[in-house]
């Protein structure tokens, strides 16, 4: 806009972008003009390169390596007739031409790429479904895609466009085998807040005698979302059944219907209430998707009951270390019980074999030494019968331990796996003295400049490594801080080692590094709050 002011000669334009920032000085204001036009004659000159210099050296539409190139036309050799029925040979007929053909072999037979995209459907299968883009999909004959594949292409479909997809299904008309493909996009119309949707897939079961009492909390309160009423009384009604049962899985239901529906600071709230009942495995998934309601009202992404959460997960490491430690107890007592019963088996074994060697020898004698001897025969080898009864308990029992044992392990690497990638909390209170350590005193509060925003080469990926409300909350924090807005400074502090290095929070376990300079910021890096001392050292 500023670019386009200066080369109208619009004082007018140029006065109603300025007012927008009162806290910049004329000669910060002439800085930014000159940067605004110095970026603007960049983009015209690489517009104006040779056309030839911006193609690129290798096809738009490569052929796809992934996949097995199948022969456009068929093998003929160049003496024979030709496949196309002239009498001619090969090589004085379709042989040129072919070979201009044979160039666009697609992963199909007897199709070219061109003819290939033309009708996808009639050759679609799994693997080229996977790798359909939306557009690819958008485009699609529902009616001419083979039926086993609907489901997956309904399910790919909905999640770039909703309308597109109550199209189709509405074409197709409901069938029983497409089910599965109706209720996922009836979820992607809740994740969408799309009632029109909704209505639009009901309508399309009423002919089945389908009812409304059939679907979900989240899909009823999409329908019923222009009804307050009705939607507190569906609230309430599942509140409820969730009280009789104390199901975490019908609370964990409730809080998540109500968040994606018109309620959402009250699912939020919801989410507060039930995620401390949930269990560790699952905590992580159900606090992102509250984050990204957090996001959707604007919201920090932060919640005070991250640090409850983080408080109960390390309660559960320690109880499961706790109980891997009895488990592993009770296996070697188990293992040296196995063990002794083996020995003791194998020693009257032994002493079986002698007696039954001595009997044979003194079966000739008669008399009541013989009968004794036999005595002692059928005991030994009821002794022997019965270690071997509780010998193979033992080993079930032992190989129950075992199995035990490794799931214990699991669970426990499990939770030490994510403390690792999440850090805990507000963390503890050595951990945060630890890092204020680091810093210096916070600056005295003073009026910062207007300034640019200079991003390092990569950090357009590096952003993408974040959760999406992560990397929003950094964006948000670097336009305050450009924008000289003296709030977005506090808690902002100069790092010991590198004074010229600011620091700054982004929520609660990220943190964003940038360089203050008279005219701009010089971004750095955007790091979770355990690599923060690592980072240092690499500066």
């Amino acid at each position: 806009m500023l670019e386009l002011a200066l080369r109208a000669r619009d004082p007018g334009l140029q006065s109603v972008i300025r007012k927008y920032y009162p806290k910049a000085s004329d000669e910060d204001w002439e800085k930014v003009l000159d940067d605004c036009h110095s970026a603007a004659e960049k983009a015209i000159a690489e517009c104006r390169r040779p056309i030839l210099d911006l193609l690129p050296e290798t096809p738009l539409e490569p052929a796809n390596v992934s996949a097995t190139m199948r022969r456009a036309v068929p093998r003929t050799g160049r003496n024979d007739p030709c496949h196309c029925g002239s009498g001619k040979k090969y090589k004085n007929c379709c042989h040129d031409k072919d070979r201009e053909r044979l160039q666009q072999s697609s992963e199909v037979a007897g199709l070219t790429r061109k003819e290939l995209r033309a009708s996808p459907e009639r050759h679609l299968t799994q693997e080229r479904l996977e790798r359909a883009t939306a557009a690819e999909l958008a485009h699609m004959n529902p009616l001419e895609i083979p039926r086993f594949l609907l489901t997956d292409y309904f399910v790919r479909l909905s999640l770039s466009d909703l309308d597109r997809t109550s199209e189709y299904l509405e074409r197709l008309g409901y069938a029983d085998d497409l089910e599965d493909a109706w209720f996922f996009t009836m979820w992607a119309a809740v994740r969408a807040g799309r009632k029109d949707i909704g209505d639009r897939l009901m309508k399309l079961r009423e002919p089945t005698g389908f009812t409304e009492d059939k679907l979900r909390l989240s899909q009823r309160l999409l329908i019923a979302q222009d009804d307050p009423a009705k939607c507190i009384l569906l609230i309430e009604e599942a509140a409820r059944n969730a009280l009789r049962t104390e199901d975490s899985e019908e609370l964990m239901d409730l809080a998540y219907s109500v968040a994606f529906s018109r309620f959402s600071a009250l699912g939020i709230l919801l989410y507060r209430a039930v995620l401390p009942f949930v269990s560790p495995e699952k905590t992580e998934q159900q606090y992102e998707q509250m984050l990204m309601i957090r996001d959707r009202l604007n919201l920090t992404p932060d919640d005070p009951v991250h640090e409850l959460l983080e408080a109960n997960i390390a309660k559960s490491g320690e109880d499961a270390e706790a109980a891997l430690r009895e488990a592993e107890k009770k296996f070697e007592a188990k293992r040296r019980e196995v063990r002794t019963l083996r020995e003791s088996l194998d020693q009257l074994q032994k002493e079986l074999v002698r007696r039954e060697r001595s009997s044979v020898a003194d079966s000739s004698a008669p008399g009541p030494a013989t009968t004794e001897s036999d005595e002692k025969l059928r005991e030994l080898r009821q002794k022997v019968k019965f270690l071997e009864s509780t010998l193979k308990e033992s080993h079930t029992e032992r190989n129950a331990l075992e199995r035990l044992l490794e799931e214990m392990q699991a669970k426990v690497e499990a939770l030490h796996q994510r403390a690792q990638r999440v850090p805990a909390g507000n963390g503890s209170d050595a951990d945060a003295d630890h890092e204020e350590q680091l810093l210096l005193p916070q600056d005295a509060e003073g009026q910062h400049p207007l300034r640019l925003i200079e991003f390092p080469r990569d950090f357009h990926e590096r952003f993408r490594e974040f959760p999406h409300h992560v990397s929003r909350a950094a964006m948000v924090m670097l336009g305050r801080l450009a924008g000289g807005d003296s709030a977005a400074f506090s808690g902002a502090k100069r790092l010991k080692s590198r004074p010229n290095i600011v620091r700054q929070r982004i929520g609660i376990d990220f943190r964003l590094l940038f360089r203050l300079l008279p005219d701009r910021i010089q971004v750095i890096d955007l790091i979770p709050r355990q690599d923060f001392e690592r980072k240092i050292k690499t500066l």
